[in-house]
């Protein structure tokens, strides 16, 4: 029942106060790892060699496309759903404006294989979209499409304000008590003995309570001194995983 599930979580929680965690990166993947992680009951600390925003990373630039019609597999529809609504949640406790609705125009020809995966996902989960064939498609837009060719329009696309997005990122994952720790670079880990520590490149050692987490495989490879990405994907979280809830900050 929901009192049972709630009690628990609960209690998950509380066992989970003493733990100190430190988030090596603070972009996307890692303002929302220590946002979840803060509000499952960990001390949450946040290393990042940059700064908030800047251009290293993939979250660089003014805007990111977020849409619905997945050509790459219908698996992802459902995330990005998740994750639409979230971005949602996490606007109505900002001041400005994150996500971006515009509708999103794809064509192709019949027979290419990405578009026709797009119609597919967005069939496969019951999304809202419209074909059209490219005579109309050209009345209603000013582009040139072959004829032969289709066009699908998804209105659930749109684009998110990365600015905006990280400022509000990083306020809500600060409200559950996240600090940030930035222009500095993590040199290694050290592990053996009760916990792991984290070598800064200046010299300091953070003291971790519980686990070290590596939002960006590649950093990784550095830090541990692997040979390969594939290689860093088992060690990019130690011990536990992120909590399977609260995974983008903004949702309680």
């Amino acid at each position: 029942s929901p009192t049972v599930c709630s009690a628990s979580f609960r209690t998950a929680t509380l066992q989970r106060m003493s733990r100190r965690t430190v988030v090596v990166g603070g972009g996307t993947a890692g303002l929302a790892c220590a946002h979840a992680l803060a509000a499952a009951g960990d001390a949450v600390e946040v290393l990042e060699r940059h700064g908030h925003i800047h251009d290293r990373g993939s979250h660089s630039g003014f805007t990111r496309v977020i849409r619905q019609a997945y050509h790459e597999g219908q698996r992802y529809v459902p995330l990005v759903l998740r994750a639409d609504e979230m971005w949602q949640d996490l606007e109505r406790g900002h001041s400005e404006r994150l996500l971006v609705r515009t509708g999103l125009l794809e064509f192709g020809a019949p027979d290419d294989h990405d578009f026709v995966q797009s119609i597919e996902a967005l069939e496969a989960n019951g999304l809202a979209h419209e074909t059209l064939e490219a005579a109309d498609a050209r009345k209603r837009w000013p582009f040139e499409i072959p004829d032969g060719w289709g066009a699908c329009l998804s209105p659930g696309g749109g684009y998110l304000r990365v600015g905006p997005c990280f400022d509000a990122m990083r306020n809500a994952a600060q409200s559950r008590g996240v600090t940030f720790r930035y222009g500095v670079r993590v040199r290694e880990v050290l592990p053996g003995g009760a916990s792991p520590r984290v070598l800064l490149e200046e010299g300091d050692v953070v003291a971790v309570f519980s686990d070290v987490i590596f939002p960006n495989s590649d950093y990784t490879v550095e830090c541990f001194n692997l040979e390969t990405a594939e290689t860093a994907g088992a060690l990019s979280i130690t011990s536990a995983p992120v909590p399977r809830r609260r995974i983008v900050p903004g949702v309680s």
